[in-house]
This record gives C-alpha cells, structure tokens and sequence, in this order.
C-alpha cells in the first residue's frame, strides 16, 4: 500500500503525521486519528486502520492502514524520535491568499469540473479498496458508540505527568526532609530522636516524643554484683557515662552467673532423674531374671514327670493282663 496520495497541483504528500507517538490526520490543525477495524467480513476483515475523527460530512480524506503505520513508525523509532522526521503539515494557501490575490486556475477550475475534484483528491489506491472503506464507513454509522479499546485519546499534546494531589505531594516532601540525628545515648528508642521537618500536619505520636526528656527506657536496677562495685567506689568522682556502662557490665557478668547456676541445678536434676531410672530399670532385670530362673525350674520338673509316666503305665499294663490268664 502506497503512503502517499497525489494532490491537485501534482504534487505528492505523506497521508497523516505521526507526532509524539501519535498519528494525526490531515485537518488543519493536525487532530490525533481515531482506530477502527475492519469488520464487514470481506478479504480486509479484522485489519485496523487510521482514520480522522471528525464526522463523516466533515472528515479529511485521510485513511491509513495499521501495517503501513507500522512501517512508518518505525522509521521513526530508527531515527532515535518519537516524530516522524520531515512532516508536511497540511497547508492551504487559497484560504489565505483569497482575500489579496485574483482567483487562481484551481478555483476556476472547482467551479467548472466539481464532478473530477473527487477523483483528483484520491488516495492511490484501487477501487476496490473504495468500496471497502464506504462499508467500513457504513457499519461505524450503524454501530456508534464505538467500543474499541484501542481508541487514541484525543488530546493535541502527551498526557503531563505533573499532576500530582496534595497529600501525594506532602508524603514525599516529609520523607525527604526526615531526619535521624545521632545520639550517645544507647538506651534511648528512635521515636525519642526523631525529627520530622515535612510540611504536613504533625502527627499525634510526634508530641510526646518531642517533650520527652531524660531516657525514653527506665534504667535497669544495679545487681548484687553492681550495687557492691558501686559501694567500693562511691568515694570516686565517676562520670554517669562510665557509671552506666559499669553498671551494664557488672550486670551482663551476674546474669552470665546465674544462667550458670541455673543450668548446674537443671544439669543435676536430670542427673538424679538418671541414677532413678537406672535404678529401676536394674530392678526390674533382676525380677526378669528370677522369674526366667523359676520358669527353667517348672519346666526341667515337667520334663522329669513326662519321662517318668510311661513307664508307670506300661507296668500297670502287665499287672492287667497277668490277672485276666489266671
């Protein structure tokens, strides 16, 4: 399919522009083009193409197909732009020269030929393509509104991204102006230094954290072991800094002691636990063999009784039959 059309004064021109990653048609202003497909079940059924948005009685003449467009746009993408490079856009002189200048050949020649104006202004393409484009143009007339997702947004320029709402606006300020200053103190929580220069409102669980004075955590009660350390060395001048850290020290060592002595009840606890079930286990085997020394002793004094009735019932035998011969 050819991308250009032939005009009245011969000359050859691009059909629609493609401007900012959108293809406008041939109206002047440029307007962005509406996208159709083809649905009248011919041999062009289910091909998109481009056409001017305006109504039917008030459109240009501009139509292109989506595979030409694609062709186009990509010579554009090659080009490292997202314009078409060299664009015509569409100029109508006889509107401005009209008023200063005598009519010119073409006008005198629209009010003689009106019937081969049409056929000048075509596009180069065959009739049978016309014919395609009338039922194109006849079932968008029957089937409005149109329901095509790919519909081109019709707006001269790029959507700007600068649209922001204020609270978008004032989030972003506050994480950007958020600050965590540093402290030495190791006990204090970061809800007790933080700091929030944004712009927005303050929240409630700002306040009491600005107030707050002295440590945001109690300080831990001294053990045994502390509270002694600190008895030797009240008659030292010693700094709250090094005394807390003492502190901390002494109490990390007493609770290192004491999880010690925990484990060594636990350790002797489940030793005792041991030495029982051993006990009772060594118990229970000596009733096991016992009783598998008394079941030896039933079953050799049953061994002796079955060899020794035989021979009681044989004897008793011969005792029977000498009395029946007498």
């Amino acid at each position: 399919m050819a991308n250009s059309y032939t005009t009245r004064n011969g000359r050859t021109a691009k059909r629609g522009a493609f401007l900012n990653s959108v293809w406008h048609c041939d109206c002047e202003p440029r307007m962005p083009a509406d996208k159709f497909q083809v649905k009248n079940g011919g041999k062009n059924h289910g091909r998109w193409f481009y056409t001017c948005q305006k109504p039917q009685h008030k459109r240009c003449k501009f139509f292109l197909w989506n595979d030409d467009a694609k062709v186009r746009e990509e010579a554009a993408v090659l080009s490292n732009s997202r314009t078409e490079p060299n664009v015509p856009a569409p100029v109508t002189p006889q509107k401005k020269d009209l008023p200063a200048l005598p009519p010119t050949p073409q006008t005198r020649r629209d009010k003689k030929e009106p019937a081969n104006d049409k056929h000048d202004e075509s596009f180069d393409w065959s009739s049978s393509n016309d014919e395609e484009l009338l039922m194109v143009e006849q079932d968008m007339l029957e089937k409005a509104p149109f329901q095509t997702p790919k519909k081109v947004p019709r707006t001269e320029s790029l959507t700007s991204p600068g649209k922001r709402n204020f609270m978008q606006t004032t989030e972003q300020t506050g994480v950007a102006d958020e600050t965590w200053p540093l402290s030495d103190d190791v006990f204090s929580t970061p809800s007790a230094t933080h700091e929030s220069r944004g712009s927005g409102l303050l929240s409630p669980s700002s306040t009491p954290a600005r107030r707050a004075t002295g440590y945001a955590l109690p300080e831990p009660e001294p053990s045994t072991l502390a509270s002694e350390a600190l008895s030797i060395l009240s008659g030292s001048r010693l700094s709250l800094e090094v005394e807390r850290e003492l502190v901390d020290l002494l109490n990390r060592h007493d609770l290192r002691t004491q999880g010690i002595i925990k484990g060594r009840d636990i350790t002797r606890l489940a030793v005792q636990a041991k030495d029982r079930k051993i006990t009772e286990l060594q118990a229970r085997i000596s009733a096991l063999e016992a009783e598998k020394e008394t079941n030896k002793r039933v079953i050799a004094h049953l061994k002796q009784d079955i060899a020794a009735s035989p021979k009681k019932g044989k004897g008793r035998s011969t005792h029977r039959g000498q009395q029946a011969e007498a």
